[in-house]
């Protein structure tokens, strides 16, 4: 029996014989419970029998499964991701798609061992392709960010051990915030390292759902809100808020979520009025406070000296 809410994954990759091969038996096994799970090909071939003793050295049995042609697919996934780094099938329709490159094991020469190696070390990097935290760095650096700092709780030492000091042409620094005190409260840690004349990117690092040149199409000269529209809201966790952004009903409703938003070189400074509304304030009381607060800077600014 298919569970209603459980979500369709495929994997792609040219011949269906390898990557995308081991891809599915790794989801099958670990959430099969959870996913809908396939894997295809541009064309169909035979399963690559060295795929399947690598992976049974990992305690999973992919004998069973066979190679089939994207068009033998369908459409309607949830998620499809591309694990080849050429002549990838053109992906069908769904709700995110994702790119792990890895290149085709089958293509390696040498002794059966060295060909066996080049197979492990692709399952390897597919069993653990890529940390949540590193699609938004990437979306951030292509919006434009050459520095980022991590907001992090005292005991996430692992992050600063995973990143390091910088991921691809950005520079990285680290905050601690002592105690979980809410999105606002993280955010401001941050202000004594920013420069107040740059503008100010802020994402969320749980997601990867939004668009890639979703950040980089908010505007630098004004505060803006990242919103993208989503037909299966449940999908994201959503809840329905009430007065004072307290949950009132923890049921997916809304159709525009909201995963980051960028404040002008003179965002700081303006958003410091509004620290002491911590998290209460909801997205339209934001946005008068905010109003409120330009207004009177730029009656100060007027105002004869």
């Amino acid at each position: 029996m298919i569970l209603v809410n459980m979500r369709r994954v495929l994997f792609l990759c040219t011949h269906n014989a390898a990557r995308s091969q081991m891809a599915e038996g790794f989801l099958r096994a670990f959430g099969g419970d959870r996913f809908v799970v396939e894997s295809a090909g541009t064309t169909v071939t035979e399963l690559h029998p060295l795929a399947v003793r690598a992976m049974a050295e990992k305690g999973i049995d992919i004998s069973e499964q066979r190679s089939k042609s994207v068009d033998d697919v369908g459409e309607g996934w949830d998620v499809v991701v591309t694990v080849c780094d050429a002549s990838c099938p053109i992906p069908p329709r769904a709700g995110l798609k994702l790119r792990w490159s890895f290149p085709d094991p089958a293509q390696a020469g040498g002794s059966e061992a060295e060909r066996l190696a080049a197979f492990r070390k692709v399952r390897d990097g597919i069993e653990r392709p890529c940390a949540v935290g590193e699609y938004l760095l990437e979306r951030m650096i292509f919006a434009g960010a050459d520095k980022v700092c991590f907001v992090i709780g005292p005991g996430k030492s692992d992050i600063m051990e995973y990143f390091g000091g910088s991921y691809g042409s950005a520079r990285i620094a680290y905050v601690v915030q002592p105690r979980a005190e809410g999105l606002c409260d993280a955010v401001f840690r941050a202000d004594p390292i920013l420069a107040r004349d740059e503008p100010v990117l802020v994402g969320l690092p749980d997601t990867i759902w939004f668009p890639e040149s979703g950040l980089g199409e908010l505007p630098d000269d004004v505060l803006s809100f990242l919103l993208f529209p989503v037909d299966r809201p449940e999908f994201f966790d959503a809840v329905v808020l009430g007065e004072k952004s307290a949950i009132s009903r923890a049921e997916a409703a809304a159709k525009l979520l909201d995963q980051g938003f960028e404040t002008p070189a003179a965002g700081s400074t303006m958003l410091a009025a509004l620290k002491p509304y911590g998290d209460t304030l909801s997205p339209n009381d934001l946005h008068d406070e905010i109003c409120k607060k330009k207004t009177k800077e730029e009656q100060s600014e007027a105002a004869p000296a």
